[in-house]
């Protein structure tokens, strides 16, 4: 096998440039061996392992091509002398003659790859045998090969690879495959996960697709998928990966769980609601599940508001006007209840919200510069004065809720108590978080008006 020693390299180039090298290198031994004047000494046999040549096949056995009659016949000459090691310096030689003339010739590139195999060479087999089913992945023979070779050399995806392409027409190569499978498929996984560790997310997904053709519904493939999902970000695909997960596991609450939070945030918000109504209704003394549920509810009635509605809350800074919209589409106080005599307020007529702004100042809760009757509906509202506004929304509720003790927000009540107030009602987690001159944006407004309705006790 001196030929193969010349010719390492060869494991880097493709199926042709292999073929090619193989004729050179070949004949360049044919070439010495014809001018050798001197006579060598016979090649001991070497005892061929039962086990190990069930994986040797004729050498066209599931070759996808078609070959001349003569050639065909000159394969299975050079193949008849495999099982002794003696023979095989004139199969290499007879190997040697096929290439030259058709280098393409795969049967004669997996000849040689069998003399190396039954060598014990694997990484040479192997070399010889990834170009050649890269081309044609139908080829049994090869396949079968390539995957006992990368098993010798502990490749095990890559051997239960070959085995599996293979195994419609091998029970041999099934039956390792069948062995092969779980491991092959947590040595993948494991080389996904730490291509994620890395933020090599290309890799991930090379990983991830192989997975996914070797075994599309396991437990293993699900959860692979939903990291990369996780990792790029990508909410609706981590939905799918999560709902197929929750059916193989329908008990695992974690799960569930998320799979509630993905409907309500990229999916059908009616099924994250009814999910976690039930999972409430399994662990009713959870507060933190009763807090979600609760927000749930909001998200829900979100989802029946009208667009430009919905628009509203997803705004990164709201104005006078369109906090007043909020409150107007928000809170059904404020949509059907009667407001007083309206006041006249002159710089909102071109506002396309102006019958909410009309609703919201009439019901006092908001302000209006009474001098110049101007309500300023584009100036950015304050964080303090939508604190205001839904303390007021708080304070008109009967009875008003204890939280707001001798606190009045038509009185003008400083910031300070402001702030105070809506920490003691729950709109705020502590005084210290007020941020009184801050922008308000629609998600945070969102949020506020959530846990005023929580506290006027509104579903």
């Amino acid at each position: 096998m001196q030929w193969l020693q010349w010719n390492r390299p060869i494991a880097r180039t493709d199926a042709r440039s292999v073929a090619a090298s193989v004729v050179a290198v070949s004949v360049t031994a044919l070439l010495l061996t014809g001018c050798a004047t001197t006579v060598s000494a016979p090649v001991p046999s070497q005892r061929i392992s039962a086990e190990e040549f069930r994986y040797v096949l004729p050498p066209l056995f599931g070759y996808p091509l078609t070959v001349p009659l003569q050639t065909e016949g000159e394969l299975k000459a050079a193949a008849s002398g495999l099982a002794d090691s003696s023979n095989w310096a004139a199969t290499e030689e007879a190997v040697a003659a096929l290439l030259l003339r058709d280098p393409g010739l795969h049967p004669a590139t997996l000849l040689l790859a069998q003399v190396e195999f039954l060598g014990a060479d694997y990484a040479s087999a192997v070399a010889l045998l990834g170009p050649v089913v890269d081309e044609l992945p139908d080829y049994v023979a090869a396949q079968l090969l390539l995957g006992r070779a990368a098993e010798k050399l502990g490749q095990l995806p890559r051997a239960y690879a070959a085995y599996r392409a293979s195994a419609p027409r091998i029970n041999l190569a099934s039956a390792r495959a069948a062995q092969l499978k779980e491991r092959a498929l947590e040595i993948v996984y494991n080389r996904l996960a730490d291509s994620l560790g890395r933020g090599r997310l290309e890799d991930a997904e090379t990983n991830l697709a192989r997975l996914k053709e070797w075994a599309p519904d396991e437990p293993t493939t699900l959860r692979a998928e939903r990291g990369v999902a996780v990792a790029v970000g990508d909410l609706e695909r981590e939905l799918a990966v999560v709902g197929s997960l929750s059916e193989l596991d329908p008990g695992e609450r974690s799960l569930r769980e998320r799979l509630a939070e993905l409907e309500l945030e990229v999916g059908e918000p009616s099924t994250g609601l009814r999910i976690l109504q039930e999972l409430s209704a399994e662990y009713p003394d959870d507060l933190d599940l009763a807090d979600r549920l609760s927000e749930a509810k909001f998200v829900w009635r979100l989802v029946m508001l009208p667009k430009e509605a919905k628009d509203l809350v997803k705004s990164e800074e709201l104005s006078r006007g369109e906090f007043a919209s909020v409150l107007y589409w928000l809170f059904p106080e404020v949509r059907y209840s009667r407001a007083s005599a309206g006041l006249i307020v002159n710089d909102i007529f071109e506002q396309t919200g102006r019958e909410q702004i009309v609703r919201v100042v009439n019901l006092g809760l908001m302000s209006v510069d009474l001098a110049m009757h101007r309500f300023y509906p584009e100036r950015p509202v304050t964080r303090v004065e939508a604190l205001t506004s839904f303390l007021s929304l708080m304070a008109r509720s009967r009875p008003a809720p204890a939280c707001l003790g001798a606190h009045d927000p038509e009185l003008g009540a400083s910031v300070d108590a402001t702030c105070e107030a809506a920490a003691r009602c729950g709109l705020l987690t502590e005084a210290a978080e007020c941020l009184p001159g801050g922008p308000l944006s629609g998600a945070a407004a969102a949020q506020l008006s959530r846990r005023t309705l929580e506290r006027l006790g509104v579903e």
